[in-house]
């Protein structure tokens, strides 16, 4: 697929899609800008329309790059591929190695810690630097709160629901916003790319994914140590319900060389919620800005 579907709102996301193919994935991406890159990873069930402002406020110094995972967005799956947090991150290690990109910066929340820190680490020698939102990148089973999550949501009977009632973007998605409440065309482009039971699988995967790719996790948590002295900049929602403090105190512990922001009254899609306020402090953060 090379084509908006008839639900793209082009004034919304007013950047050029670029197409990659990708071991008979077709992936979606937008590279805007020139300067420093910026890889930018989403969550679930988001994509990267969720990066517009983050975007349309550092495209004039930096090179923004955002990708949609495969089945999210714009991006279409291979056959047989199976959504997982693991090739996510692989498929975002393929994109950035066929772009060249080389001294870049990965800004990432929710699952795209993982999946885009999974990619940093194997990479360690080409990451700049890193931007951590609300998120986590190793095992966390025995955290009662994030383990319910996954075991609940991560059933076969909400798997079902999720396919079949879209319950995981009504109404989980819309708790994730705080203070920018998405207006109906904004939530329209959320709801763009899951239309069927069958385009929500991608959706219905990764909860489950929390605890089922603990293994995965665990690798990627033993090669932090990798990038754990890249300047990094935290900056955290204070109204997230899934990541908290010990979370960020836990990025804190790892980090040896962050700087800390709590975005106030923001909530789990922080990059929507707050993205000026994460523009502003990304500049005032940057070296030479």
């Amino acid at each position: 697929m090379t084509q908006r579907p008839s639900w793209f709102n082009e004034a919304l996301f007013p950047f050029e899609s670029k197409f990659m193919e990708l071991d008979d994935s077709t992936v979606h991406y937008v590279d805007v800008g020139e300067g420093p890159a910026i890889v930018m990873v989403h969550g679930n069930p988001a994509w990267s329309f969720l990066y517009r402002k983050v975007i349309l406020g550092l495209q004039d110094r930096f090179r923004c790059i955002a990708v949609d995972n495969p089945g999210f967005g714009l991006s279409k799956a291979s056959p047989g591929y199976g959504y997982m947090p693991h090739e996510h991150s692989a498929v975002l290690g393929k994109v950035v190695d066929q772009l060249g990109l080389d001294e870049f910066t990965v800004m990432a929340n929710d699952w795209g810690g993982p999946i885009g820190f999974g990619m940093a680490v194997e990479r360690p020698d080409r990451v700049r630097s890193l931007i951590v939102c609300n998120t986590w990148a190793w095992p966390v089973a025995g955290v009662k709160k994030i383990e319910r999550f996954s075991k609940v949501m991560g059933s076969s009977a909400m798997g079902f629901a999720i396919r079949r009632f879209n319950v995981f973007i009504n109404p989980v998605m819309k708790s994730g916003f705080k203070r920018a409440k998405p207006s109906k065309e904004e939530w329209a482009m959320y709801k763009g790319p899951f239309p069927t039971p069958d385009s929500r699988k991608p959706i219905a995967v990764l909860p489950g994914a929390i605890l089922g790719e603990t293994p995965w996790l665990q690798e990627i948590s033993d090669k932090l140590a990798s990038i754990a002295d890249k300047p990094a900049l935290i900056l955290w929602p204070d109204k997230d319900l899934a990541f908290q403090t010990p979370q960020r105190k836990q990025w804190e512990a790892l980090l040896s060389n962050h700087h800390t922001v709590i975005i106030e009254g923001a909530g789990h899609f922080v990059q929507d919620d707050a993205g000026e306020e994460l523009v502003d402090e990304i500049r005032k953060w940057w070296p030479g800005e």
